[in-house]
């Protein structure tokens, strides 16, 4: 089971490959409001850094876009090494997660 509070932790594969379909499902929103576009592209570019149009890939709020996709990376880029981290050091207990500039843990990626 994945421990969302303040930050998620991976115990176990299943949890990487569930953090990464929350991941997904953001990806979606933002497709879907992207090809919905069909104003000017300097609005839909200007919504797309200003307005919340997009949305946090784990927490599932409302984000600007291009925050969604520098969170989107990150969370990607931690949830990879927190899988490989589980085969490499299984008696951990499971890793934290906390990618990004605003996050209060000094690393992305700790041990339980």
């Amino acid at each position: 089971m994945i421990d969302q509070m303040p930050y998620p932790t991976v115990h176990t594969p299943a949890d990487a490959a569930a953090l990464m379909t929350k991941v997904r499902e953001a990806a979606v929103y933002a497709k879907n409001w992207l090809v919905a576009q069909s104003d000017d592209p300097l609005d839909m570019l200007r919504a797309a850094k200003f307005r919340a149009v997009g949305c946090h890939p784990i927490e599932h709020r409302p984000i600007n876009l291009v925050e969604q996709t520098n969170q989107t990376w990150a969370f990607a880029a931690a949830i990879a090494a927190a899988r490989q981290l589980l085969g490499l050091h299984p008696e951990a207990g499971g890793f934290r997660l906390a990618p990004g500039a605003d996050a209060a843990l000094p690393l992305d990626v700790m041990s339980e």
